[in-house]
């Protein structure tokens, strides 16, 4: 069954006062940022890591995935050495954690699987899914800089059991590269987490908006994500506006009715 999760750092908060705030709104997962700010492994301790796991436990909260986005686009060579060495570092962090899954972007792969440029990402991807499998964690691609028939491609071009797919559907909405519920089908043997967003495109560029007031048909999107058969995490996210809290607390209420409808 679909559950709803919260990225702890859309509220803006101090750490522990996010994954309360999460918890006091009924969420049941959390999907915090790893590679900076709190939970980064060069902050972390073993008794730091032993007292976040003791705090979500008391909270009854699981950890849904992490964010491990560095900002890395897979195609840069000059920084892929240390990039590749830092995923590394995080994906084995991840696990320590608890979870199997890091979420992260990778840049935007060509549609022409003949540019050095794709030849690149896959090498780069490649490296980075050893440490995943060393890690025995999942990195969970992010959608949204692609369509998901090229991101699918890539995936099995690179040919590793542990990449998949962090399914965002506002970022489909906001590229305008189609619609969420045909990307679910797409992706339905890759998908292992997802994003809770919402977006708008217009004449001249795109916004993310409060969820249920922008282009994901949600209804649709849900029904399609039971049908593919995944159980995960529903993982709400704000990146942008004056008041987090309050459109996260609008996102949940209205993934909790249409879950209550659904289910």
């Amino acid at each position: 069954m679909l559950k709803i999760g919260v990225m702890p750092d859309s509220f803006r908060l101090p750490f522990y006062d996010g994954i309360k705030r999460a918890y006091d709104m009924g969420a049941k997962g959390i999907g915090p940022w790893i590679s900076g700010g709190f939970l980064a492994p060069e902050n972390m301790t073993e008794q730091g890591i032993a007292e976040f796991k003791s705090v979500i436990k008391g909270y009854d909260l699981t950890l849904s995935a992490v964010c491990g986005d560095i900002g890395y686009n897979f195609a840069d060579l000059e920084k892929r050495e240390e990039s590749v060495a830092r995923f590394g570092q995080l994906l084995h962090h991840t696990a320590a954690l608890g979870t199997k899954i890091m979420t992260s972007h990778i840049g935007n792969v060509p549609e022409n699987m003949e540019e050095q440029k794709y030849t690149d990402m896959v090498e780069t991807m490649k490296m980075v899914a050893k440490h995943a499998e060393d890690a025995d964690v999942y990195f969970a691609i992010e959608t949204g800089g692609e369509t998901p028939a090229v991101l699918k491609q890539f995936i099995e071009n690179v040919g590793s059991k542990n990449v998949k797919v962090n399914f965002d559907p506002a970022n489909l909405v906001l590229g305008g590269l189609c619609n969420p519920v045909d990307g679910v089908y797409i992706l339905r043997d890759y998908i292992v987490s997802t994003h809770a967003k919402d977006g708008i495109r217009f004449k001249g560029g795109c916004e993310e908006v409060p969820l249920g007031t922008g282009g994901v048909p949600f209804p649709e999107y849900l029904k399609a994500l039971v049908d593919i058969g995944f159980d995960g995490y529903l993982t709400i996210e704000r990146e942008t506006g004056d008041n987090t809290p309050r459109d996260i607390q609008i996102a949940y209420n209205y993934l909790d009715k249409l879950l209550k409808e659904l289910f």
